[in-house]
């Protein structure tokens, strides 16, 4: 099973774009939204700057249900920052569900890379072109072509 993963990591990254709101005690509410989450952590595109290292509270919505999870910002890049969660005991479950889901979810979208194909998706190509070809044959020979 491949997720959306954007580099090698303990754990897969999967899409999740939902509104997040956070709440910092030296800058006070930022909003933004979501672009991906993990096990271990979730990013998200901010308008207003983010202290990094500061333990902030993130409240944002996940398929279950609106979660509330405390997560340092461990690293900006422009306007994107990722957020490390720090209080991922009481969130464990919801979180490997969560991304569970997702990874399932998101699976069924990806495209079928052409090694991977099986013998029978091959034989199929083939007898369509092969049906193709007889097609175009039997007509010429009526159309007097041949």
């Amino acid at each position: 099973m491949r997720a959306y993963t954007v580099d090698a990591r303990a754990h897969p990254r999967f899409k999740l774009e939902v509104d997040i709101r956070i709440n910092s005690r030296t800058c006070g509410v930022l909003k933004g939204h979501t672009i991906d989450i993990s096990q271990s952590g979730i990013a998200a595109m901010l308008t207003l700057e983010a202290p990094l290292g500061e333990i902030l509270e993130l409240n944002f919505t996940l398929p279950s249900g609106p979660v509330m999870i405390l997560a340092a910002a461990r690293q900006r890049s422009a306007f994107r920052y990722g957020f490390e969660f720090v209080d991922t005991d009481s969130m464990y479950e919801i979180l490997r569900r969560t991304c569970r889901d997702l990874a399932v979810d998101q699976s069924l979208f990806l495209p079928i890379h052409p090694v991977t194909r099986t013998l029978a998706t091959r034989k199929s190509y083939q007898s369509a072109a092969a049906s193709s070809a007889s097609s175009r044959f039997a007509l010429a020979y009526t159309s007097g072509w041949a």
